[in-house]
């Protein structure tokens, strides 16, 4: 019978994570995670006797825990906390669990001895049975096992396993596989036999280690044994000889053989857990004066290469940094922006090449290397290793201690018993590896595990540093505000340590074995870590947030024949380096041109520099942009980025601008000072110049492009991915998906400065008959869904020959985009059968078009800036197989046609374009893609609901003064407030002039913007056209409320003035006011207004124009001078009413308030009359002069208004005062107090109607484009 084996268990904040564990874990996932067999005890399968005594002991406690802790909030994202997602990480039996959604910290060390029993009422016998006691259970394991005749000599306590950790054995702590205590051993089995291990040399430990890794795939035969062999006592022998002499064998630099390259790095390793560099830290700088000389192996290597002090990732997670690697690419192009998410395999997706994304596996080996990859890939669950023509691998996180984890060649190995260390079975891969191809250039990824948690020490590690001391950390206390502090367990920084150590030998492995193949010299060698790590600084445990801790990370460069060595001291550079410049490097060394989109540069030069060179290369980059991507299932970290230079840093959260943070780094280098929160000109200053820079870089990361951009904001995540992109940047053609870069023909050219200057456009001259040629592989297929995404600008949109946009294939199987004679055309087609959508579309200006075929829907759409304009049902649910012809500018028919004979190119397109995307995936493309393409910021068209269409603003419908309703109440109150007469065909909000409107407060209407357009249908009085309440009372019916008087857009009717009002604000000194008449019904026989389309304009790039438009047509306009309107301190916004100040100004009083206001006035002036003239009336007018109440009350009767006036009007029937303090007038009852009021004046500025397709977009739409989003919603309606 096999053994039985305890793990060693270590959670990062409590123990009972690992219980919790179990208790979730079914039978079947047991039988797959474990080979031991049932005994018969009535135990769950591979549980040792301890996991049992943790089962029966707290079973019933983690049970009410988890519950309490489903009741608590992400301090974030609000969210209730999930069925089936757990608080903490935890490694128990092989399996690793997680997807915590708070960001707790332990508190506690996991002492599993404390009474944890709260729970009342609890069976005695339950208790009983819960308090098993170890000895005994280990004792009952071993009469179990008494037939086998194997000896039981290791009785391990519960003390000793979770209290002190400091588990040996027989005396031994430097057993291979000292993460589980071998409770019984078996015979020839030196993986289950803890005193096999003794009185072993190093040298017969390592072949032990390397026999684990004997594969069929990396064998030698006999032959090539013994050659082995001979090598590399040769190798060795002259190796001393040198030593001894002091000559090398060669000058460095000399050879002309291909490089040959081992990229190994770790798992959340700090910059700074290193010995040499602590050596090198001196005061409170040196927080690990223990690890001083702990690390010889990393120190070896920066004494013979190079130590990049400003070193960071790209992104502090996982998956993304290592996709970054692999990519040379940031996350929003090569697509790993979390953890779960695999890297794309070139040449798979919908039947359609989805990405082509070469690994630098792939370019090396088109070069003739041969290319490897052991250990951790951690990108999502794929087996796959693309680029690799080797790879010993696992999957996910893997576990520290698994002998069924390893994939040899993608391929699953069940049968296999490789037992050890993860690291140090995937470093035993690599050694084979480096044996058996040694004649060959190679390329060797080794991903090492640790010291990623749960972490696990190696048995020859741990216990290390139990009882270290650790020096206070500089800022500990300095926790973000909307992050839970928590105190980290002192002994989860020992393990750390403890598993960071064995790191550092398995790097001297690495050296060793180049060294006995005499491949040292020209082998570059490359160690970083995928990230950083908190480790308590910040009072944080992770990474994923943007400071030094956790975005730095240690990179060591080690290539004899380029880099002398400094053997005393070690080489250090202080240029900023990012992690990604490692692929550019290695391309560099080996002599392959570096691919276009690559966005790292080679370290090559910094490699170069002598001496007398300057600390910091002129001609380097200025800093380093990092980034982090909100993750679906770990939300409570938020999206930011970030621009550090040598001296300051900039991070942004763009959800969250409050929480915008600058260092300056010369003064605080521990970040504890945001000088974005200090009230003075210097800071503020700094704050713009910073964040105007973040911006640049942005840009030319190519963020815009990949993903939602609003006010100068990148929203949500980036785009999903396009077959093809075209964006035309630094007048290329180059497609940013990598499958089909444009060729350029006729007149065509590409030239740049539209919105920056490496901004560029494809330019199509109008006659010269140029076009693009995208013609490829990927348009010829057969596709379920296809979505053509584009700007452009036309020379003349009312030319009645057709101007073709966009097309692939032909007339009876293809799509495309076309403008003629003032309309622009959809079409789709598939095998004879096909869809037309026609709209208009006379705009020269910039527009966005797209179309969309979804095959599952059988649906065909057509987008104009962002806005869903019409909509086809199709007869067919694919596009069959066609041609692969497709063009920009220009019909191309396929070469040669149906006919057998070539035709030349037709209906050229005279313009620009810009921006192609072309997708054909089978993710859908929902609407806010398309939205947000077209720069649409928000839309509200309340079909059956009160949601953003952009998904980003969504509307909440309320009532004043009623309390939070339940959501199937809110629901009731939503349908009945929404009406089938709409102008759109669909529905429409009724807001009822008295208490209802919709919130749509968000920090991202309230930004900053230098363009602006509001559109919205209304019909005012209801759907009788009669205004029953508002007119009687209220001189103003607010239809649109964003920001408020010091900075924001607001759109109003007065009623009192016949006119319709909007006014822009940037400030209390610096409003603009439009009015318009607009006649509205006071009476139910006046004038009744059908629904009239309202659009408001706002450009800052044209001296500030500001203008109303009236059913697609200007009615004024008026130039402000204003750039942009600043972000409004009021984060209020609101559709229906007035949501704190406006842009009018300072709340506009209701005429019977400001009546109310004025008499207490008069009082106040009478009182101080008197006073001047003696004390006579003194009692009678104290109570006037201290508090006047005036209690509005209902008034019965008629409309007792008379007619408005277009000019302005004024009441008819003023209302008149008396000596008490009543005044009776139509409203609700109000106290005004003066100066002592702590009551607010009544919600005001309620609008009465019917309100439609509200949209707002971040631009100007120009006039024609205007009177075409008219003349559509009429098309919409039909």
């Amino acid at each position: 019978m096999r053994a039985r084996c305890l793990r060693v268990l270590w959670t990062s904040a409590s123990l009972l994570a690992a219980s919790a564990a179990l208790l979730r874990t079914d039978e079947d996932t047991l039988k797959q995670r474990t080979h031991h067999h049932h005994t018969g005890t009535g135990r769950v399968q591979g549980l040792s006797p301890l996991d049992e005594a943790i089962l029966a002991e707290y079973g019933a406690y983690l049970e009410d825990w988890e519950d309490e802790f489903r009741k608590e909030k992400s301090p974030i994202a609000d969210e209730e906390i999930e069925e089936g997602e757990y608080p903490l990480s935890y490694d128990i039996g092989g399996v690793t669990k997680g997807g915590a959604v708070l960001p707790l910290l332990g508190e506690r060390e996991g002492d599993l001895d404390e009474d944890q029993d709260d729970d009342e009422g609890e069976d005695a016998d339950e208790d009983a049975e819960s308090e098993l006691d170890e000895e005994d259970l280990i004792e009952s394991e071993a009469d179990d096992e008494t037939d086998t005749g194997t000896d039981t000599d290791t009785v391990t306590t519960e003390e000793d396993m979770y209290d002190d950790l400091d588990t040996t054995i027989d005396g031994q702590s430097d057993a291979v596989n000292g993460t589980w205590v071998v409770a019984e051993g078996i015979e020839d089995d030196p993986w289950e036999d803890p005193n096999f291990w003794v009185n072993k040399t190093e040298e017969e430990k390592e072949q032990i280690l390397l026999q684990q890794a004997d594969t069929d795939e990396l064998m030698l035969t006999d032959e090539e044994r013994e050659e082995l062999d001979e090598e590399i006592a040769a190798n060795r022998e002259a190796r001393e000889k040198e030593e001894k002499t002091g000559k090398t064998k060669k000058k460095r630099g000399s050879t002309s053989a291909k490089p040959n390259f081992i990229i190994m790095f770790s798992d959340d390793q700090r910059w700074d857990a290193i010995g040499l560099i602590q050596q090198r830290l001196s005061g409170e700088d040196r927080l690990y004066p223990f690890f001083m000389n702990e690390t010889p192996h990393m120190d070896r290597m920066i004494k013979e290469g190079v130590f990049f002090e400003n070193a960071f990732v790209t992104a502090p997670l996982c998956s993304p940094s290592k996709g970054a690697l692999m990519s040379g690419e940031y996350e929003h192009f090569h697509g790993v922006l979390y953890n779960t998410l695999n890297y794309a395999v070139p040449g798979e997706g919908d039947n359609v090449t989805r990405n082509n994304d070469n690994t630098i596996g792939d370019i090396l080996s088109q070069h003739g290397y041969n290319t490897a990859y052991m250990g951790k890939w951690h990108m999502g669950s794929q087996p796959e290793r693309p680029g690799f023509n080797f790879s010993a691998s696992f999957l996910h996180q893997g576990s520290y201690y698994d002998e069924y984890q390893f994939y040899i060649n993608e391929e699953e190995r069940p049968d296999d018993q490789r037992k050890g260390w993860v690291d140090d079975l995937s470093t035993s891969f690599a050694l084979r590896y480096l044996e058996k191809y040694r004649h060959e250039p190679f390329f060797l990824v080794i991903g090492l595990k640790a010291p990623h948690e749960p972490r696990s020490p190696n048995g020859k590690t741990l216990g290390m540093y139990k009882h270290t001391e650790f020096p206070p950390m500089p800022n500990e206390h300095t926790t973000p505000e909307w992050y839970i502090e928590g105190k980290l367990p002192h002994r989860e920084k020992e393990i750390y340590f403890e598993t960071l150590k064995t790191i550092d030998d398995n790097i001297g492995r690495v050296l060793n074995k180049l060294d006995d193949l005499d491949l040292a010299d020209n082998t570059v060698v490359m160690h970083f870590s995928d990230n950083g790590y908190f480790l308590g600084s910040h009072g944080l445990k992770d990474k994923r947030l943007p400071y030094e801790e956790s975005i730095r990370i240690p990179l060591i460069v080690r290539y004899p024949d380029m880099i002398e060595p400094t053997p005393d001291t070690g080489r250090f550079e202080k240029d900023l380096v990012l992690h990604f410049d490692i692929t550019a490097t290695v391309l560099d060394l080996a002599g392959i041109e570096r691919p276009p989109y690559y966005q790292g540069k080679s370290l090559r030069p910094l490699f170069e520099k002598s001496p007398e060179d300057p600390p910091l290369l002129d001609d380097w980059r200025d800093g380093v942009l990092t980034n982090y991507h909100r993750d679906p299932v770990w939300h409570f970290w938020p999206t930011w980025f970030s621009w550090r230079t040598q001296t300051h840093k900039i991070n942004e959260y763009p959800r969250d601008k409050h929480w915008t943070e600058v260092f300056d780094l010369t003064k605080d280098k521990y970040e504890m000072n945001n000088l974005a929160k200090e009230d003075s000109d210097e800071s503020r200053e700094l704050v713009e110049q910073m964040r105007a820079t973040l911006n640049t870089k942005l840009y030319e990361a190519g963020v815009p492009h990949r993903m939602p951009w609003f006010r100068g904001t990148p929203i949500k995540r980036p785009y999903p991915f396009e077959v093809s992109l075209w964006v035309f940047d630094n007048e290329s053609s180059r497609d940013l998906r990598k499958t089909n870069d444009g060729r350029l023909q006729g007149g065509a050219a590409i030239t740049t400065d539209r919105r920056g200057p490496n901004d560029g456009h494809l330019v199509l001259e109008q006659g010269g008959g140029g076009y693009m040629d995208v013609s490829h592989e990927s348009f010829g297929k057969a596709v379920v869904d296809r979505t053509v995404s584009l700007w452009f600008k036309a020379d003349d949109p009312l030319m009645k020959d057709p101007q073709t946009l966009y097309a692939e294939g032909d007339e009876e199987t293809g799509v495309s985009l076309s403008i003629k004679g003032g309309l622009l055309e959809g079409y789709i087609a598939s095998e004879g059968r096909n869809a037309t959508i026609l709209v208009h579309m006379a705009s020269a200006e910039w527009t966005h078009a797209a179309v969309r075929f979804l095959g599952g829907d059988r649906t065909f759409c057509l987008f104009v800036n962002g806005k869903l304009i019409a909509t086809e049902e199709t007869e067919f649910d694919a596009i069959a197989a066609k041609s692969d012809n497709a063009a920009f500018g220009a019909y191309l028919p396929a070469s040669p046609s149906a006919d057998g004979h070539d035709h030349e190119p037709s209906s050229f397109f005279s313009g620009l374009v810009d921006d192609v995307r072309v997708y054909a995936f089978h993710e859908t493309i929902h609407d806010d893609v398309l939205a947000s393409q077209g720069r649409l910021l928000a839309e509200w068209t309340f079909d059956d609901t009160f949601n953003d269409t952009n998904a980003e603003t969504n509307g909440t419908l309320k009532r004043e003064g009623e309390k939070e309703e339940a959501d199937e109440e809110t629901d009731d109150a939503q349908e009945t407030a929404l009406s089938e007469d709409a102008p759109q065909g669909a529905k429409a909000v009724v807001l009822d002039g008295e208490s209802t409107w919709m919130d749509i407060s968000g920090d991202l209407i309230t930004r900053r913007f230098s363009a602006l357009s509001l559109a919205f249908w209304m019909k005012p009085g209801g759907e009788d056209g009669f205004i029953a309440r508002v007119a009687k009372w209220n001189e103003s019916m607010v239809i649109f409320d964003q920001g408020g008087e010091s900075a924001g857009v607001s759109v109003r009717l007065v009623p009192i003035n016949n006119t319709l009002d909007a006014a822009i604000s940037s400030s209390d000194d610096d409003r603009h006011l439009l009015s318009v008449p607009f006649t509205i019904s006071l009476y139910p026989y006046e004038h009744t207004p059908g629904w009239t389309h309202v659009t408001v304009t706002f450009d800052g790039t044209n001296n500030g124009l500001f203008a109303i438009y009236i059913n697609g047509t200007q009615a004024a306009s008026v130039e402000t001078g204003l750039d942009m309107v600043p972000h409004s301190d009021e984060n209020n916004s609101a559709i229906g009413r007035a949501h704190g100040t406006t842009a009018f100004g300072p709340l506009y009083e209701p005429y019977e308030v400001r009546m109310a206001r004025q008499e207490l006035e008069r009082l106040a002036e009478l009182a101080e009359d008197e006073d001047e003239n003696g004390d006579e009336g003194e009692n009678e007018d104290e109570e006037r002069r201290e508090l006047a109440h005036i209690a509005i009350v209902p008034e019965e009767g008629e409309h007792d208004r008379g007619p408005s006036h277009p000019s302005g009007g004024k009441h008819t029937n003023e209302a008149a005062t008396s000596d008490n303090d009543t005044i009776a007038v139509n409203s609700t009852l109000v106290t005004v107090e003066g100066e002592e009021a702590e009551d607010p004046l009544p919600p005001w500025g309620f609008y009465e109607g019917l309100l439609d397709d509200v949209a707002l977009w971040d631009m100007a739409l120009p006039e024609s484009a205007v009177a075409d989003l008219y003349a559509n919603s009429l098309i919409q309606k039909a």
